[in-house]
């Protein structure tokens, strides 16, 4: 991490595209109302990220508690998924900036259409990748494991995380385009509602309580998901008709 920002700032130091801004010409002041608006953005943004990690994380530990085998095909499973997910996560830092450049620009259409232009970016490989699982399930497992008994859970793991693969490329562009229009604490109590009162307790009742079968513990934070994805496209339709101008004027 040492290394990353070393070089990202000696990067910024000599590129051409930062000489304009004078980045290190100028002594560094403390601006109390700027390091508030930060914070005040930020941490719900932390908050967010927590809340869908921390899912992940306990679930992870609740498979564990079905044994050895569900455990390691959770691991397959939840590691292709990941993976995957890290495109839309890459993407969804594009429309922040867009929409946040449009907004800026004061031209609020353009920005409610860099928008809805992100979020259908971040769903698309979604969907393809949503499709690898349903067609080819047992082939990409056999990159992980040859043993029948792990891999024949992690490919049902894997049908239901074809069904998540979407709800998850839509709720991260929605939440990068929010981001856009700086509105953070509304996303923080949506994603954090879906994923601990509605995806863990789903979860939890399907691994201990009933003690059934992996891919119904995994039913439980896809309908987490797939809450938050719901909740998040709302947010940003409300947020962004031509009536609701107002409330994105008070947000910035």
């Amino acid at each position: 991490m040492w290394v990353i920002f070393l070089t990202m700032l000696f990067y910024m130091s000599r590129a051409r595209r930062y000489r304009a801004a004078a980045l290190f010409r100028h002594p560094m002041t403390l601006s109390v109302p700027l390091l508030k608006e930060i914070l005040l953005l930020g941490v719900p943004i932390a908050v967010t990220v927590t809340a869908e990690a921390g899912l992940f994380n306990a679930v992870s530990l609740l498979m564990g508690t079905l044994g050895a085998n569900v455990a390691a095909a959770h691991q397959v499973a939840l590691n292709f998924a990941s993976t995957t997910f890290m495109i839309p996560l890459a993407i969804s830092a594009g429309p922040t900036v867009r929409v946040g450049f449009w907004l800026g620009r004061g031209d609020t259409a353009q920005a409610r259409r860099a928008g809805y232009i992100g979020i259908g970016t971040c769903t698309v490989p979604m969907l393809i990748s949503a499709a690898m699982l349903m067609l080819a399930s047992e082939q990409i497992v056999g990159f992980y494991t040859q043993d029948v008994a792990v891999a024949s859970i992690a490919a049902a793991l894997l049908l239901m995380a074809a069904i998540f693969q979407i709800a998850d490329g839509i709720q991260v562009g929605a939440a990068g385009a929010l981001r856009g229009y700086k509105d953070t604490k509304y996303p923080m109590i949506m994603t954090t509602f879906a994923y601990w009162a509605v995806g863990f307790p789903l979860a939890f009742m399907a691994a201990v309580v009933w003690r059934i079968e992996p891919h119904f513990v995994w039913g439980g934070f896809v309908g987490g998901l797939c809450l938050a994805a719901a909740l998040l496209g709302s947010r940003y339709w409300v947020l962004t008709r031509p009536t609701a101008d107002s409330l994105a004027s008070d947000n910035r």
